[in-house]
């Protein structure tokens, strides 16, 4: 039984109060939302005062806001930086390391093999515990991310994470799952999903490849249209497929839970981004900005624009190669097709979760598909949405003689990721562990990762395929996930403030912001990302809403009433979290880029572009030429930075 007096919530009602408390802090004043026990008693008195649902139309701009403080952006790795070496016996007393310890001994003792060997610890925290193997048996050498929990060898978050990767196999741009029998082991023993308590529909049974002949996706009713009897039988829907879960896992054995990921040699995006930031001295600021190549910024971007379209046009769907090859480029399908659309959302984009993987190299001898790629030369505007047409500001200049002597200058030949030594009888590159370059497939856009590595989007623990029209509780719970300094709009905006506290109601799931997750929720990850990566920043605490341009606002974002008056001279005027960008600080970069950036982060998740668009653009955009940025230019930069760097 509860106690009465620990000041924590007591009903659904309470629950709300205090969530929408703890975000008026985040958006006032940037506080955590980790409120421990005795903090949540402390402000009791404040927090049950909160109207719900309150009256009005929700604010973007606060009227009291704090000054915020520029942090450089210094995060180098989880080990060095963040956290105790674990094998390192003076940290016995650590609580965390003690976790980590236990469970890196229980892997060495499970995993034991002489062709399956410990390398070293990748990192650990929250609940998780990444280790490096290195596998040396039949067929081709690998290297691999082993994936534990922390708390037990069974964990239902790691086969969900593990659901979810299924889902992205053959994404060039996600870290890929590899099979425990390609390493020596034993196929996992089965399992079923728990079903969720928040979701009373059933799990979708469709494949994703349901026939073209259907022109769209069947219509889904809003939940306040739905019949009661209705409502009623997903309930108890919900409570057979418990009960039969429950009686199917009862007959099963224990099983030992793990993930097994490809090794990301060059380290993940943090560690760029230090490295970035460290080689200009001083406090940061404009004049300690370390300036980045646009033809790499523009790369980079693409990367992360083709992770948000795998999620929502998982390759191993879509892709019309995905019977020919496992390796398979995120692109967007034809027009009759995308109704089958995914809504997968990360929820968790960050540097942290980002990987710099290889360069590519052609494949010469790569066979013709029966497929023709639906990767074709971009011509802007030429059979497209029109929110998908992009005019750059200014015209790429690329002709196919420049990347034809940029191919043979690279005077390699390359056969399924190895290198001509390789094929000669050496041992493969990865022995001697020098980086690798991995397949130039002829489904990439123009030059695309023949210089600057691709990104690999990883951590797929908090994604979900979210579903609409569902009741408020199954957005409430998705409301506090990822790490606040990434939130979305869609997670800590005010507009959650007119959803009334009724957990079965209907009004999260047709609100045009507040728990709005799609594709538009990956987009503001990554644009927080580059971000990041251009400002060398952390991200803006509290967040930092932009009054549009040409909107006078006398007094600033210190002035009263500042909605008010966006809305009188424009009702649907966009809104963006964005600083800096577009203030002059930053004009080495690409403007075309800057303001993609500004658009991606506006508060209202439809006025954000469409991954699709945001694909034609980016994939304009790595075919620019910029002064001052040569082919050797680029190439010592991602030697100096990337390449040659220590991911240690």
């Amino acid at each position: 039984m509860a106690d009465p007096d620990d000041g924590l919530p007591k009903n659904y009602l309470e629950k709300i109060q205090l969530q929408n408390y703890k975000f008026q802090m985040f958006r006032r004043f940037g506080w955590t939302m980790r409120w421990d026990k005795q903090y949540i008693k402390d402000n009791r008195h404040y927090w049950t005062r909160i109207n719900v649902p309150r009256v009005g139309p929700p604010p973007v701009f606060d009227e009291k806001p704090i000054e915020w403080t520029q942090r450089r952006y210094h995060n180098p790795s989880a080990i060095s930086s963040a956290r105790p070496d674990i094998e390192d016996p003076r940290h016995d007393n650590d609580e965390n390391a003690n976790k980590a310890r236990d469970a890196l001994a229980n892997a060495k003792y499970y995993f034991r093999s002489p062709v399956f060997r410990y390398q070293k610890v990748l990192g650990f925290g929250g609940l998780g515990l990444a280790l490096h193997y290195r596998y040396d048996g039949e067929g081709t050498p690998k290297d691999v991310a082993v994936k534990l929990s922390l708390a037990s060898w069974q964990s239902d978050e790691l086969r969900k994470e593990g659901k979810a990767m299924e889902a992205m196999l053959g994404a060039t741009h996600t870290v890929q799952l590899v099979r425990p029998e390609d390493v020596g082991r034993e196929p996992h023993a089965p399992f079923f999903p728990r079903p969720t308590v928040d979701d009373s529909s059933d799990e979708e049974q469709s494949s994703g490849d349901e026939s073209i002949d259907q022109p769209h996706r069947p219509r889904r009713v809003p939940r306040h249209l739905r019949p009661p009897a209705e409502l009623q039988a997903r309930i108890q829907g919900y409570n057979n497929r418990y009960r039969t879960w429950y009686y199917r896992n009862a007959t099963l054995e224990a099983r030992k839970d793990f993930l097994l990921l490809e090794y990301i040699q060059g380290g993940d995006l943090r560690m760029l981004i230090s490295r970035i930031s460290e080689a200009t001295p001083g406090p940061g600021g404009p004049g300690g900005v370390t300036p980045i190549p646009n033809r790499i910024l523009w790369a980079l971007w693409l990367c992360l624009v083709r992770a948000c379209v795998g999620m929502k046009y998982p390759p191993r769907k879509f892709h019309p190669q995905r019977f020919d090859r496992a390796e398979l480029v995120e692109d967007v399908p034809p027009f009759r097709k995308r109704w089958r659309a995914k809504n997968w959302v990360h929820f968790d984009i960050d540097p942290t979760n980002i990987f710099v993987g290889n360069v590519e190299r052609p494949e010469w001898d790569e066979p013709a598909s029966k497929n023709a790629p639906f990767t074709g030369p971009v011509t802007p505007g030429e059979g497209l949405a029109p929110r998908e047409e992009y005019i750059p500001k200014t015209s790429p200049i690329v002709t196919m003689n420049y990347f034809s002597g940029m191919l043979r200058r690279l005077n390699v030949r390359v056969t399924r990721g190895e290198s001509s030594t390789a094929r000669k009888g050496k041992a493969p590159e990865g022995a001697s562990r020098k980086r690798k370059h991995d397949v130039y497939h002829r489904d990439r856009a123009l030059g695309e990762h023949l210089f600057i590595p691709k990104l690999k989007l990883a951590d797929f623990g908090l994604a979900e395929q979210i579903k609409p029209y569902k009741r408020n509780q199954y957005y409430v719970r998705r409301r506090m996930i990822g790490k606040s300094s990434f939130f979305a709009p869609e997670q800590f905006a005010s507009d959650w403030d007119t959803i009334p506290a009724d957990a079965d109601g209907p009004e999260a799931g047709e609100n045009a912001v507040a728990g709005s997750y799609s594709a538009a929720t990956n987009v503001w990850g990554i644009a927080m990302t580059m971000w990041v990566i251009i400002t060398q920043r952390q991200p803006p605490s509290p967040p930092q809403p932009q009054i549009p341009a040409g909107v006078i606002i006398p007094g600033g974002r210190n002035a009263a009433n500042i909605d008010e008056t966006i809305r009188r001279r424009n009702p649907n005027q966009p809104i963006s979290y964005c600083p800096l960008l577009m203030d002059g600080q930053f004009n080495h970069v690409d403007e075309d880029l800057r303001r993609t950036i500004y658009q991606c982060m506006y508060h209202n998740p439809s006025h954000r572009p469409t991954v699709e668009a945001l694909l034609v653009q980016a994939r304009v955009g790595i075919q620019k030429v910029f002064p001052n940025e040569t082919d050797e230019i680029v190439k010592r930069w991602v030697d100096r930075f990337v390449l040659s760097a220590s991911t240690d």
